[in-house]
């Protein structure tokens, strides 16, 4: 990408990071809501940033295996950070809370159990793999038969069980219902280890454990790989607000009223990733000439 003909330094300068290092929230921040990507130049800017010396990866709440297949996807080489309790980092596993692996047994337990419930109500339960890639690749007989409640459970997911409902259409289509997302919702509740969640808009429903934090995993990681310094974090709610101590904080556009940040983005979601990962490789070649000069 040319910085310099995409605009990218007329924009305010912002904030670097005392650390080359950017962890990026997966949805809606480098996804828009329907889990997909929304700008071309995604995978340049990464490129470039990652060329310029910069580490680039992921902190969200989804699970370590829907991270991983999004780091192959995009080519990224920095560490990634998932349910604020996994760390992976240069292939090598790290929790951030030494009771993470014992709930994440009891949930397989809890999951195995509220699914029973659910087909002996007549829902239908998937489980080989993760929902939202399952979602969209939904095939007529591969999930369910026309007519059907599916409850999409994640098994990747370690502090908590979290299924997305929908309802097969006789073409093919996945459509979301409240009722029967409402219906799923009471038949889990018992199984909850957790919180549990009030369906959400999006036809998500289950518990989470509130264990650990997006701060706890990135402290953790600041511990594995030994810095000190700060580094950016872009996002776009206020879940995404780790602390200033830690974290030069960026938000796409849009972002969550009360997100209070180091710079926006104007644009949203991944076009905001694209801008701002755009300005920071720019700003830190910017540091960089000036500091080469000045020795």
């Amino acid at each position: 990408m040319n910085l310099l003909r995409e605009g990218i330094a007329d924009f305010e300068p912002l904030t670097l990071p005392d650390e080359q290092i950017a962890l990026v929230d997966l949805r809606g921040t480098i996804t828009n809501d329907e889990v997909s990507l929304s700008h071309p130049g995604i995978y340049t800017s990464i490129q470039d940033a990652q060329r310029a010396g910069w580490l680039i990866g992921i902190v969200s709440s989804k699970t370590l295996e829907n991270q991983r297949r999004w780091r192959r996807y995009l080519g990224l080489n920095g560490p990634l950070i998932a349910e604020g309790a996994i760390v992976e980092w240069r292939n090598e596993l790290h929790y951030t809370n030494p009771l993470v692996p014992a709930i994440a047994e009891q949930y397989v337990i809890a999951r195995a159990a509220a699914q029973q419930e659910l087909v002996s109500m007549g829902v239908h339960v998937w489980d080989k793999d993760d929902p939202t890639w399952a979602m969209a690749e939904c095939r007529i007989g591969s999930v369910g038969d026309p007519g059907d409640t599916i409850a999409f459970f994640d098994p990747y997911r370690k502090l908590g069980m979290t299924a997305f409902v929908r309802v097969l259409d006789t073409k093919g289509q996945l459509i979301q219902n409240k009722q029967e997302t409402k219906r799923v919702a009471k038949y889990i509740r018992p199984f909850a280890l957790g919180h549990p969640m009030e369906p959400h808009d999006d036809g998500l429903v289950g518990d989470t454990y509130q264990l650990t934090t997006k701060r706890d995993g990135i402290l953790a990681f600041r511990s594995i790989a030994g810095i000190t310094g700060r580094i950016a974090v872009i996002g776009n709610s206020k879940k995404d607000d780790v602390g200033s101590d830690i974290a030069v904080l960026l938000a796409v556009g849009g972002a969550e009223a009360g997100f209070r940040t180091d710079g926006t983005a104007n644009a949203p979601q991944t076009a905001g990733v694209v801008e701002l990962l755009g300005r920071l490789t720019f700003a830190a070649k910017i540091e960089y000439s000036n500091s080469a000069r000045n020795a």
